[in-house]
């Protein structure tokens, strides 16, 4: 999604970046299970000067990894609000099975 013309004010832009990192990390979780990846993932979300907003995308990221049945650690957000996964590796990725 294109964020430049949905956004007018700062406190709607931060609103919409919040609601489309929401969305990602949904289709992240689902993208990581179904392609079976494995090691050190790093997620750059748009960034988001509001805490709350990254309190709570953490939190959810942490919720959705709970039901992967591989073992998934949501490690922490950086400066650069990049967020660092690691999810150990049972079997080959979907990629190198095929």
């Amino acid at each position: 999604m294109n964020t430049g013309k949905a956004i007018s004010g700062k406190k709607k832009a931060q609103d919409t970046f919040y609601k489309i990192n929401m969305e990602a990390a949904i289709e992240i979780a689902k993208q990581i299970r179904l392609r079976n990846l494995s090691g050190i993932i790093i997620i750059d979300f748009i960034d988001m000067d509001e805490q709350e907003y990254k309190n709570r995308l953490m939190n959810e990221l942490e919720e959705l990894f709970k039901s992967d049945p591989i073992k998934t650690t949501l490690v922490d957000m950086t400066a650069l609000n990049l967020v660092e996964v690691t999810r150990k590796k049972v079997r080959k990725p979907l990629y190198e099975q095929l």
